[in-house]
Protein backbone atom coordinates (compact mmCIF):
# COMPACT_ATOMS: atom_id res chain seq x y z
CA UNK A 1 0.00 0.00 0.00
CA UNK A 2 1.36 3.55 -0.91
CA UNK A 3 0.00 6.55 -0.19
CA UNK A 4 0.89 10.51 -1.65
CA UNK A 5 -1.11 13.09 -0.16
CA UNK A 6 -0.76 16.90 -0.38
CA UNK A 7 -2.97 19.67 1.98
CA UNK A 8 -2.59 23.06 0.77
CA UNK A 9 -3.14 24.29 4.51
CA UNK A 10 -0.01 23.65 6.68
CA UNK A 11 -1.81 23.95 9.98
CA UNK A 12 -3.97 20.69 8.71
CA UNK A 13 -0.92 18.60 8.27
CA UNK A 14 -1.39 16.72 11.40
CA UNK A 15 -5.09 15.73 10.27
CA UNK A 16 -3.00 14.08 7.18
CA UNK A 17 -0.82 11.88 9.73
CA UNK A 18 -4.43 10.79 11.34
CA UNK A 19 -5.59 9.74 7.55
CA UNK A 20 -2.70 8.04 6.88
CA UNK A 21 -3.26 5.52 9.69
CA UNK A 22 -7.03 5.30 9.53
CA UNK A 23 -6.35 4.44 5.67
CA UNK A 24 -3.90 1.46 6.78
CA UNK A 25 -6.18 0.51 9.26
CA UNK A 26 -8.98 0.22 6.62
CA UNK A 27 -6.95 -1.61 4.15
CA UNK A 28 -5.27 -4.49 6.15
CA UNK A 29 -8.22 -5.17 8.06
CA UNK A 30 -10.64 -5.05 5.38
CA UNK A 31 -12.17 -8.43 4.82
CA UNK A 32 -12.44 -8.48 1.13
CA UNK A 33 -10.67 -10.82 -0.67
CA UNK A 34 -8.37 -9.34 -3.16
CA UNK A 35 -6.02 -5.86 -3.30
CA UNK A 36 -8.28 -4.42 -5.54
CA UNK A 37 -11.72 -5.04 -3.81
CA UNK A 38 -10.00 -4.10 -0.13
CA UNK A 39 -9.34 -0.75 -1.97
CA UNK A 40 -12.38 0.22 -3.83
CA UNK A 41 -14.28 -0.50 0.37
CA UNK A 42 -11.33 1.69 1.28
CA UNK A 43 -12.23 4.57 -1.26
CA UNK A 44 -16.22 3.88 -0.76
CA UNK A 45 -15.84 4.57 3.33
CA UNK A 46 -13.31 7.96 2.19
CA UNK A 47 -15.68 8.92 -0.19
CA UNK A 48 -17.91 8.88 3.42
CA UNK A 49 -15.64 9.66 5.67
CA UNK A 50 -12.87 11.84 4.32
CA UNK A 51 -14.87 15.68 5.38
CA UNK A 52 -14.38 14.34 9.32
CA UNK A 53 -10.68 14.72 9.12
CA UNK A 54 -10.86 18.01 7.86
CA UNK A 55 -14.00 19.40 9.81
CA UNK A 56 -11.85 23.22 9.37
CA UNK A 57 -12.84 22.98 5.08
CA UNK A 58 -15.84 22.93 4.23
CA UNK A 59 -16.63 19.98 2.29
CA UNK A 60 -17.58 21.01 -1.17
CA UNK A 61 -14.02 22.60 -1.01
CA UNK A 62 -12.00 19.82 0.32
CA UNK A 63 -11.64 18.27 -3.50
CA UNK A 64 -9.71 21.67 -4.12
CA UNK A 65 -7.44 21.80 -0.93
CA UNK A 66 -6.53 17.61 -0.91
CA UNK A 67 -4.28 15.87 -3.10
CA UNK A 68 -4.69 11.90 -2.34
CA UNK A 69 -3.82 8.85 -3.95
CA UNK A 70 -3.92 5.23 -3.04
CA UNK A 71 -2.57 2.76 -4.45
CA UNK A 72 -1.34 -1.43 -4.16
CA UNK A 73 1.15 -3.03 -6.14
CA UNK A 74 0.47 -6.91 -6.02
CA UNK A 75 1.46 -10.14 -7.59
CA UNK A 76 -1.24 -12.05 -9.18
CA UNK A 77 -0.41 -16.10 -9.28
CA UNK A 78 -1.02 -15.93 -13.69
CA UNK A 79 -0.27 -12.68 -14.99
CA UNK A 80 2.53 -11.03 -12.93
CA UNK A 81 2.44 -7.63 -10.88
CA UNK A 82 -1.06 -5.73 -10.35
CA UNK A 83 -0.93 -1.84 -9.83
CA UNK A 84 -4.78 -0.65 -8.55
CA UNK A 85 -5.15 3.00 -7.79
CA UNK A 86 -7.54 5.88 -6.66
CA UNK A 87 -6.64 9.35 -6.57
CA UNK A 88 -8.27 12.72 -6.00
CA UNK A 89 -7.02 16.35 -6.35
CA UNK A 90 -3.36 17.08 -8.81
CA UNK A 91 -1.11 13.81 -8.10
CA UNK A 92 0.40 11.90 -10.74
CA UNK A 93 1.23 8.62 -11.19
CA UNK A 94 4.58 7.55 -13.57
CA UNK A 95 5.30 4.39 -14.73
CA UNK A 96 8.29 3.68 -16.86
CA UNK A 97 8.15 0.65 -18.85
CA UNK A 98 11.67 -0.05 -20.78
CA UNK A 99 12.68 3.47 -22.36
CA UNK A 100 8.93 4.86 -21.71
CA UNK A 101 7.39 7.03 -18.87
CA UNK A 102 4.27 7.38 -18.93
CA UNK A 103 1.85 9.51 -16.51
CA UNK A 104 -0.89 6.77 -16.57
CA UNK A 105 -3.22 9.27 -14.28
CA UNK A 106 -2.68 11.84 -16.86
CA UNK A 107 -5.06 8.85 -19.33
CA UNK A 108 -8.12 9.81 -17.16
CA UNK A 109 -10.69 11.01 -19.39
CA UNK A 110 -12.66 14.35 -18.14
CA UNK A 111 -16.23 12.30 -18.63
CA UNK A 112 -14.09 9.83 -15.82
CA UNK A 113 -14.25 12.47 -13.08
CA UNK A 114 -17.89 14.16 -14.30
CA UNK A 115 -19.14 10.11 -13.48
CA UNK A 116 -17.93 11.09 -9.57
CA UNK A 117 -21.30 11.74 -7.65
CA UNK A 118 -21.91 14.45 -5.83
CA UNK A 119 -19.87 14.62 -2.44
CA UNK A 120 -17.63 12.08 -4.14
CA UNK A 121 -14.05 12.42 -3.53
CA UNK A 122 -13.00 8.83 -5.66
CA UNK A 123 -13.93 7.81 -8.62
CA UNK A 124 -13.64 4.34 -9.86
CA UNK A 125 -10.47 2.27 -9.54
CA UNK A 126 -7.72 2.46 -12.22
CA UNK A 127 -5.63 -0.80 -12.54
CA UNK A 128 -3.15 -2.10 -14.75
CA UNK A 129 -0.15 -4.72 -15.47
CA UNK A 130 3.31 -4.26 -14.30
CA UNK A 131 6.62 -5.73 -15.37
CA UNK A 132 8.86 -6.93 -12.91
CA UNK A 133 11.32 -4.34 -13.68
CA UNK A 134 8.91 -1.01 -13.73
CA UNK A 135 9.74 1.80 -11.72
CA UNK A 136 6.32 3.77 -10.74
CA UNK A 137 6.54 7.27 -9.42
CA UNK A 138 4.23 8.80 -7.21
CA UNK A 139 4.09 12.73 -7.64
CA UNK A 140 2.47 15.88 -6.53
CA UNK A 141 1.91 18.35 -9.42
CA UNK A 142 4.73 20.19 -7.82
CA UNK A 143 7.13 17.69 -8.63
CA UNK A 144 6.45 18.16 -12.16
CA UNK A 145 7.43 21.75 -11.41
CA UNK A 146 10.97 21.27 -10.62
CA UNK A 147 11.14 17.81 -13.03
CA UNK A 148 9.87 17.29 -16.57
CA UNK A 149 9.29 13.77 -17.81
CA UNK A 150 11.86 13.70 -19.78
CA UNK A 151 14.38 15.22 -16.69
CA UNK A 152 12.76 12.32 -14.60
CA UNK A 153 13.09 9.66 -17.09
CA UNK A 154 17.30 10.94 -17.49
CA UNK A 155 17.19 10.94 -13.95
CA UNK A 156 15.91 6.83 -13.59
CA UNK A 157 18.11 6.16 -16.51
CA UNK A 158 21.37 7.59 -14.48
CA UNK A 159 20.34 6.61 -10.87
CA UNK A 160 18.38 3.70 -9.12
CA UNK A 161 15.17 4.66 -7.81
CA UNK A 162 16.16 4.95 -4.19
CA UNK A 163 19.17 7.10 -5.32
CA UNK A 164 16.69 9.18 -6.83
CA UNK A 165 13.95 9.64 -4.47
CA UNK A 166 16.45 10.77 -2.06
CA UNK A 167 17.95 13.23 -4.28
CA UNK A 168 14.32 14.32 -4.72
CA UNK A 169 13.64 14.76 -1.42
CA UNK A 170 16.80 16.82 -0.70
CA UNK A 171 15.75 19.30 -3.42
CA UNK A 172 12.37 20.03 -2.54
CA UNK A 173 12.53 19.46 1.79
Amino acid sequence: LFILSHIRSPKLEDSLEDLHDYIHRLYYSSAKGSPDEALEDLAARLNEELPDFFPEINPDELSAQLDLLIGVVHEETESGLELHFVKTGTTHLLVQHGPTLMDITAQDSPEDETEESEGSFFGAITSGPLAQDDTVIAASASLLDYFSEEKLKQLLEEESSDTLTNSIYQLVD
